[in-house]
């Protein structure tokens, strides 16, 4: 794959496409303002790619919130992000490949339109690239994990691609919660089990 095919995305801060337009970068200043009227967008020249870069247009998203690890915030810039990344690559037919790890757990927490209600009141933690090391960079083939922390105390795990693909996603019951008390081992199996139920 070429960088012509790519996109990086690395937000809430920048993002870097390849070959956008003006107007391109009009649509993604109104919708981030959609979501945050305070928002302004403003454009450098930057690069995309792992290992040898090409050029690109990095688009700089000045946010006026900041606190964007509490699940309802998370779901809905993921949301922002996730209309952004359609509208590039529809127009350009372009693949998202993320870098950044609070972009990563963004569009994990955005993909789904039942994390609307199931994110309220959960935390978000930083994802993390499981398949590469940090500061390397990451590539479609790599696996990312965004944990979330639910109300009960109970953690979410989103596996997903650096193409924000959601690979899978299950939730991990807690040894201790004040609705359950203590889990013995077996428990754990139980309460796992009906955690994850399809």
């Amino acid at each position: 794959m070429t960088n012509e095919d790519e996109f990086d995305f690395t937000l809430p801060g920048s993002a870097t496409f390849v070959g956008l337009a003006p107007d391109d970068v009009e649509a993604i200043a109104a919708e981030v303002r959609r979501q945050d009227p305070t928002a302004t967008v403003s454009v450098e020249l930057g690069s995309a790619g792992k290992g040898a870069s090409g050029p690109a247009v990095q688009v700089i998203l000045h946010l006026g919130e900041t606190v964007l690890n509490d699940g309802a915030s998370a779901f809905a810039w993921g949301t922002v992000l996730w209309n952004v990344v359609k509208r590039v690559q529809e127009h350009y037919g372009r693949r998202l490949k993320a870098q950044d790890p609070e972009a990563v757990g963004l569009l994990a927490a955005g993909a789904r339109e039942t994390n609307a209600l199931s994110l309220v009141g959960a935390r978000v933690r930083e994802a993390v690239c499981l398949t590469s090391s940090p500061g390397m960079g990451a590539g479609i083939g790599d696996v990312w994990m965004t944990p979330i922390v639910l109300p009960s105390g109970d953690v979410r795990a989103i596996f997903s691609s650096s193409d924000g693909t959601v690979l899978s996603d299950f939730t991990v019951p807690a040894k201790w919660s004040p609705e359950r008390g203590e889990l013995s081992a077996e428990d754990v199996v139980r309460a796992f089990r009906q955690l994850n139920q399809s």
